[in-house]
């Protein structure tokens, strides 16, 4: 039985449970990144991180991943907050694209699919992930396996009308511009995006924004070890008990059917009387010869 077991749970999907948990704020301890993500725009990119403290805005050249420290998403209720990046590419609709990764076995170790991030707009790209123009939301399902963790992610466009606004913390207008590597490329005083960008004070449509935002949840998938000790021994417990229960529920039918193998057959005493008792248990008689006359 134990050899069956371990034969059907190689062979089968792993047992797994699903819960639902609060996505991270901006001050919450635990940290989730959004996952591998290049820019695609042909005048490059120019990226804001989520709920950006420092007034820089870098600039991401086409076809260069952006920095995984600002690609940390959290959940925030202030729309200037998102992570945003802003384009000057005005015929193109999309700036960044995004690897995605998805499990399709629940095993050990997982057996996932991934579809890499687009460097350019090219035929090559058209089939992979990307972010349209305006606001998408990111849904997360993280599969946590017995070795290892996947994201699983996916953007929602809810608006495709870009946030745009002069505040400085959004659209890269009148800020510090750094490349990727941190070396400075614009400083606040000659940095184009305020004359390309704005006229007057008014937004240049040739500009556009799309503004990413995490969801208020995500998904959790706990695959779980069907090989591990405690799960073994409590089926060997199992196992003995129902083998236990078989037998004795053999035993009284052979009981009912022929009666109760441990009683034992009447005896005949010397007299042709019968020393068995009713109850299946032998008699004892006492006697002993008369003594003689003197």
């Amino acid at each position: 039985m134990f050899l069956i077991y371990v034969v059907t749970v190689s062979e089968a999907e792993y047992p797994r449970e699903v819960s639902v948990k609060a996505f991270p704020g901006r001050d919450d301890a635990e940290k989730i990144y959004m996952p591998t993500t290049y820019c695609v725009a042909d005048d490059g990119c120019y990226i804001r991180p989520a709920a950006a403290t420092l007034e820089q805005c870098m600039f991401v050249p086409q076809g260069e991943a952006v920095p995984k420290s600002h690609l940390r998403l959290h959940y925030n209720s202030d729309a200037f907050e998102y992570f945003s990046v802003l384009s000057t590419t005005s015929v193109q609709n999309f700036a960044l694209s995004y690897e995605f990764e998805k499990v399709t076995r629940y095993s050990e170790p997982l057996k996932t699919e991934t579809i890499p991030a687009a460097t350019s707009l090219n035929s090559a790209g058209a089939s992979a992930y990307k972010f349209f123009r305006g606001v998408s939301i990111m849904n997360l399902i993280r599969t946590k396996g017995i070795s290892e963790t996947v994201d699983s992610w996916g953007a929602v466009t809810t608006s495709s009308v870009p946030i745009q606004s002069t505040v400085n913390n959004i659209n890269c207008a009148n800020q510090t511009i750094i490349r990727t590597d941190g070396t400075q490329l614009y400083d606040r005083a000659t940095n184009p995006i305020t004359n390309l960008c704005y006229t007057g004070g008014n937004w240049n449509e040739n500009c556009w924004t799309t503004s990413v935002q995490a969801g208020t949840t995500y998904t959790e998938i706990t695959v779980l070890n069907p090989l591990e000790a405690s799960t073994i021994l409590g089926l060997i417990g199992g196992w003995i008990g129902l083998m236990g229960t078989v037998g004795m529920v053999l035993f009284a039918g052979y009981k009912q059917i022929f009666g109760d193998p441990r009683d034992e057959n009447g005896e005949k005493g010397e007299n042709g009387s019968s020393n068995a008792t009713g109850n299946g248990e032998k008699s004892t008689e006492m006697s002993s010869t008369a003594p003689n006359k003197i």
